[in-house]
């Protein structure tokens, strides 16, 4: 234990250029406990609700002290400087969200900088912003685009940042736009995300082409398909034959060619066609390919 004990002239030796604080509040910490000022956001962080002020401490070179766990330290004597309420002064408040970002929830009047900090830090955080600004929504749904949900007042620009960042933000987009403004919306939203477009009510041809070139897959929310669309699908992922409504034999020839294992998606009647048909060479020798019970279990369910 004695060689714990440390002076504060050992402290003052080994630290010479650090400052200390006392942490004070509602809280388990000893009263005449002291930590390194980079230290103090962090051990603010363990106890948010119950903190309220930091001092600044001037060690006598004859006090007693002994180092506990965490980086603090414990003196029999301290010497306090005034008081800072740790909610009101804005730099200390800038760390310690930048450690815990819900933290913004005590910190009284945050600047824009400090709420934009504490939503990187944590997107939650966006929740307990309380003066929601133009340039913290923009921020926010950078984040995370999915946050449009939260935001009453949107605009153009904030919804196009927030589909850019998460095409499923699209269902959150309830902002008054011009027609061209929506296009661009659902044009951003499908590039970033195809199953976007199951948020798009009748969605254009064209719109419809970007998704499933993207994403065959996303076929299975479009509701009115052309053959064209379903071919460029099909091309994209054989599997999204199964989502095709009508299918033909060039569809089914075009999926079998990309997956061959869509096969089994292929109508009855087109899988007669298939089997009688010799010039699906391609899909064939694909099915000779296959060894073992996979070949078994693709032949029983072809033919």
């Amino acid at each position: 234990m004695a060689d714990s004990i440390l002076t504060g002239a050992d402290i003052k030796q080994f630290y010479p250029e650090t400052n200390f604080y006392n942490i004070t509040g509602d809280i388990p910490f000893k009263k005449n406990l002291f930590v390194d000022a980079l230290l103090v956001p962090r051990w603010i962080t363990c106890v948010l609700d119950k903190v309220k002020f930091v001092r600044k401490v001037i060690i006598s070179d004859d006090a007693c002290i002994m180092l506990c766990p965490g980086g603090g330290f414990i003196a029999d004597i301290l010497i306090y400087e005034k008081c800072i309420p740790i909610w009101e002064h804005m730099p200390l408040c800038r760390k310690i969200v930048m450690i815990d970002g819900l933290a913004l929830k005590y910190v009284i009047n945050p600047s824009e900088e400090i709420c934009c900090m504490a939503i990187r830090q944590n997107k939650n955080a966006f929740k307990l912003v309380k003066n929601t600004t133009y340039n913290i929504c923009k921020y926010a749904v950078g984040v995370d685009g999915l946050l449009l949900a939260d935001i009453i007042d949107q605009t153009y620009d904030i919804c196009k940042i927030a589909v850019m960042q998460n095409g499923l933000a699209l269902q959150h987009v309830r902002a008054e736009m011009t027609d061209k403004e929506w296009f661009d919306i659902h044009k951003c939203a499908i590039f970033q995300n195809s199953m976007a477009i199951q948020f798009i009510e009748n969605p254009c041809e064209n719109l419809c082409e970007i998704a499933v070139d993207r994403d065959g897959l996303s076929l299975q929310y479009i509701q009115t398909q052309t053959e064209q669309i379903c071919n460029i699908a099909v091309c994209e992922n054989g599997l999204a034959l199964q989502y095709v409504k009508k299918q033909t034999l060039q569809i089914c020839r075009n999926a079998i060619n990309q997956n061959v294992t869509s096969f089994i998606h292929a109508d009855e009647s087109i899988r007669k066609k298939i089997h009688r048909n010799h010039s699906e060479k391609p899909a064939y020798k694909k099915l000779k390919n296959i060894k073992g019970i996979a070949k078994k279990f693709l032949l029983f369910s072809i033919f």
